[in-house]
């Protein structure tokens, strides 16, 4: 009997980690490392996409042209200036 409760509070302890842990990737915006593996095997869906988007997120932004604005800075990246000229960066 003590056996089965200490294997199931095992249990319920890793299940309380990864719950943990995944709430706080997606509130973070960060650490897809440690979720990786298990989003690549659960929700291969997710695993791309942020495959994808860290891609992205290393492509070097264009260099202006002469004449050009100044790029507006965002949190993470340089977003060069919107040809249409809307203010909001992309």
């Amino acid at each position: 009997m003590v056996e089965v409760v200490s294997v199931l509070a095992a249990f319920v302890l890793v299940l309380g980690f990864l719950v943990w842990a995944a709430r706080r990737v997606r509130r973070r915006a960060g650490g897809g490392s440690l979720m990786n593996p298990f989003d690549e095997i659960w929700h291969p869906t997710a695993y791309h996409a942020r495959l994808e988007a860290e891609a992205r997120d290393e492509l070097a932004v264009p260099a202006p042209l002469p004449g050009d604005d100044p790029p507006v800075r965002t949190r993470w990246r340089a977003v060069p200036p919107d040809p249409q000229g809307r203010s909001t960066p992309r």
